[in-house]
């Protein structure tokens, strides 16, 4: 009878447990498919993400392209302008209006044409408005020209006949100066023996490119 009793309480005791492990599993189970969903839906995020950012980086490589586009655009623009605008400078510069047209000229107004080159022969007044030969050709610069370089008879005479008095001592600034001991043009070519020079009435003179003179200053002259 004792026996029979004791089994029963062990049928008992399984039956529970069993109960018990099959609640378990069914809990498990629920849950390892509410991680199967969300994991289902969080790949499907990465992959809307991941196309997402594909598609700002595609939009991202368009606008820095158009970007680019857009700079050079800007660039000619603004080369189109300056060329307008030197166009437009010429014109004034060397075309006088008229009633019903525009006469040009080789030069511009106050400069002297000979040959295929424009001349500004400034002879100033006084001492002070002297300048070296540094200033000088820095005011040639200004005006979009150099120094004269003298390359013949009919020029020299040319520029001499513009000039005022003039001695060894206080002439005119030309394009020659001593670069490591040798004459060079401003452009670099011919060289010869000496300092910086003035030109007057005599010739050539070979002077310290300090002093102060007058100065002549040359640019091509305009096609026309």
């Amino acid at each position: 009878m004792g026996k029979k009793k004791c089994n029963k309480s062990k049928n008992l005791n399984l039956t529970v447990l069993n109960i018990n492990l099959r609640s378990d599993i069914n809990n498990l189970t629920w849950a390892c498919n509410l991680l199967e969903s969300k994991l289902s839906n969080m790949t499907a995020e990465i992959q809307i993400l991941t196309m997402d950012n594909l598609e700002l980086m595609r939009l991202k490589q368009n606008l820095e392209k158009e970007k680019e586009n857009l700079t050079e655009e800007l660039i000619r623009t603004q080369s189109s302008e300056v060329n307008v605008s030197r166009a437009q400078w010429s014109i004034e510069a060397y075309c006088s209006e008229a009633t019903y047209c525009r006469r040009c000229e080789n030069c511009q107004k106050g400069w002297k044409s000979h040959g295929s080159s424009c001349y500004v022969i400034v002879n100033n007044h006084e001492l002070s408005e002297w300048r070296s030969w540094n200033e000088a050709q820095d005011d040639c610069k200004r005006k979009s020209s150099d120094l004269v370089v003298i390359e013949s008879i009919e020029e020299k005479n040319f520029v001499q006949e513009h000039s005022w008095e003039s001695s060894k001592k206080q002439g005119y600034w030309i394009g020659v100066r001593a670069i490591a001991g040798k004459w060079m043009r401003v452009d670099g070519t011919s060289p010869v023996e000496g300092q910086c020079v003035i030109s007057h009435s005599g010739g050539w003179t070979p002077v310290s490119c300090d002093e102060r003179n007058r100065w002549t200053c040359e640019k091509k002259a305009l096609s026309i």
